[in-house]
Parts: structure tokens; sequence; C-alpha cells
């Protein structure tokens, strides 16, 4: 029952809109399937160290650590934002591209591991579904906490395998307002972290 609803809760993050969905979205629309994978593989890499530490650890060594307290939250906005800026300043000539580097695979999973690693709001969302997993399944609240994360990893998939059906109904110029728009709200998320980070 702890790897089931563990699975389960990580499927219903399919309605959970953040930045990094629009990092995945974009990568997959221009570069294709393997760099949104990228993307979700860099997600569900930040997802397992938060999740490996707490069930080695115990929840108290996040909450407790001097570096993620002090200083996640200006990076989480530093990277946001010039992720954010870089897609506003996005030429009108955005092409979809058939042959992609490996090189260009591997940012797209740095993307989408800074984004989500380094995000607070991700941290408190591990913190706080890691206490009710084990308060509830005590020894197995781990099994709960790794198979939510492989229930995330498949709905991004999903994300990836719907932005790739989407690509061909879309033409240079609705990727760039795609692109603008991604922008935009990436920008106004990054200020939503910096203003937790001040106010916390």
């Amino acid at each position: 029952m702890d790897i089931l609803e563990g699975f389960l809760i990580g499927l219903t993050t399919l309605f959970i809109i953040g930045p990094v969905v629009f990092i995945l979205i974009n990568a997959t629309i221009r570069n294709g399937f393997k760099s949104g994978f990228g993307v979700s593989l860099g997600i569900f890499l930040g997802d397992i160290i938060y999740t490996s530490i707490i069930s080695f650890f115990g929840v108290n060594i996040l909450l407790e650590n001097h570096f993620l307290n002090e200083y996640l939250g200006i990076i989480g906005f530093l990277i946001l934002f010039g992720f954010g800026v870089s897609y506003i300043l996005k030429t009108k000539n955005i092409e979809l591209k058939n042959k992609v580097s490996n090189l260009t695979h591997f940012q797209n999973f740095i993307k989408g591991f800074s984004v989500n690693f380094f995000n607070p709001f991700v941290l408190g969302f591990w913190v706080l579904i890691a206490k009710y997993g084990f308060e509830k399944y005590q020894e197995n609240g781990s099994y709960f906490l790794f198979s939510l994360v492989f229930g995330i990893l498949t709905i991004d998939i999903v994300k990836v395998i719907l932005a790739k059906k989407l690509t061909p109904l879309l033409n240079s110029k609705k990727i760039f307002l795609i692109y603008k728009v991604s922008g935009i709200l990436m920008i106004l998320f990054s200020f939503r972290i910096l203003y937790h980070y001040i106010t916390t």
C-alpha cells in the first residue's frame, strides 16, 4: 500500500504547474523527445537526492542545513530569473531542430536538475510529504517516497510525449510566443522564490 499510494500521489503532480514544466515543454518542442526526457531525468535526479537524504538521515537534516536555509532561495531565484530572461530574449527565428547534439540533451538535463533542485518550494514539498509518509508508514516511509519519485517521473514523461505530439501543430511564431510566455512566467516564479527567501 505504501508503494501504491506514493506512486499515485506522484501521478497527481500532472496538475501541478511549476517553472520546470515550461522548461520541459519548451525543450521537447524545440529539440525533440530526447531533450525533454533529459529535463525529466534532471528533475528525477534532484528528487532522488532529496528523498535519499531524507531516507538515510531524516527530515531535520534538511531543515537544519545552513546552506539550504541561507542560499537555496537566492540560487533558485538567480537560475530561474536567468532562464526566464534568456527565453524572453529568444529571436523570432526559432526553428525546430531535427538533429540535436548530445551536448544539448545534457544541457537540458542540467536545466531540469538546477531549476528543480534549487527551488525552495520543491524542498518544502519533500519535507511535508516525508513527514506524512514516515508518520503513516514508519519504517516503510522510504518506499513511499521513492515510489512517489517514480510516479513524478512517469508523469513528466507523459508531458514530454504530449508536447511531442503537439509539435507538428506549431510554427515558428507560435513557438516564439510560447518562449515569451514561458520566460515571463519563469521570471514571476523567480520573484516568488525571492519573496519567500526574504520573508522567511
